[in-house]
C-alpha cells in the first residue's frame, strides 16, 4: 500500500505541474524555465516520492517495468482528471478509454 501511495503521490504532484504550467506559462523557454524554478521544491520532492516508491517496489515484485508502466497509468489517469477539471479541456471518452486500455493492457503484459 505505501508502494502505490508513494508512486501516486509523485505522479499526482508531476501531473499537477504539468497542469498548471499549461495553465499560467506561456509558450516560451524563459516563462516555462522560471515556472519550473520556481516549482523545482514540488518537482524534488515529486520524483523522490516516485524514486521511493519504484525502489521499494522492486524489492516486493523484481519488475521494473511493471512499476514503471502502473506509475505511467497512474501519471495520465491524474493528467486526464486535471486536464478536464483544471484547464476545462472537453475530451473525447473513447479516445481516452482506449489509451488507458492501452497501459493497462501493457501493465497485465509485463506482471506475467
Amino acid at each position: 500500500m505505501r508502494i502505490i501511495l508513494l508512486v501516486s503521490g509523485g505522479s499526482l504532484l508531476l501531473a499537477l505541474l504539468v497542469t498548471l504550467q499549461v495553465k499560467y506559462a506561456t509558450a516560451d523557454f524563459l516563462s516555462i524555465g522560471k515556472y519550473y524554478l520556481m516549482m523545482l521544491p514540488v518537482l524534488l520532492l515529486a520524483n523522490i516520492f516516485i524514486g521511493l516508491g519504484i525502489n521499494k517496489g522492486h524489492l516486493v515484485f523484481h519488475n521494473l517495468p511493471l512499476l514503471v508502466a502502473g506509475q505511467t497509468l497512474a501519471y495520465y489517469l491524474f493528467l486526464t482528471t486535471f486536464s478536464v477539471l483544471i484547464l476545462g479541456n472537453k475530451l473525447s471518452l473513447p479516445k481516452t478509454a482506449l489509451a488507458i486500455g492501452l497501459i493497462i493492457a501493457g501493465i497485465y503484459l509485463l506482471k506475467n
